[in-house]
């Protein structure tokens, strides 16, 4: 179970993968159905949109809990109770 405002590190190494390589493999196809190589210009706009996306995804996890509900506690959980009657017989 996840805290509520926190970010673990299987999230932010996720969230890294799946920013970065979305954004860079978007990138370069449009940069190849062009028929160009990436320029600076165009490695500069991939870094940022990688950058955003990102902070995006963290910015979700941090505000959500387990249940993917936003700015909302995890819900407390009871557990269950046994009963034992005298004839030592569970319930």
């Amino acid at each position: 179970m996840k805290e509520l405002f926190t970010v673990g590190t299987k999230d932010f190494i996720k969230g890294l993968v799946v920013a970065i390589g979305t954004t860079l493999l978007t990138g370069l196809t449009v940069s190849l159905n062009s028929g160009a190589l990436p320029n600076n210009h165009d490695l500069k706009v991939m870094g940022l949109a990688s950058l955003s996306a990102g902070v995006a995804y963290l910015g979700k996890q941090f505000l959500t809990n387990s249940n993917g509900q936003l700015a909302v506690k995890e819900p407390c959980v009871v557990p269950p109770t046994v009963e034992v009657n005298p004839n030592g017989i569970s319930k």
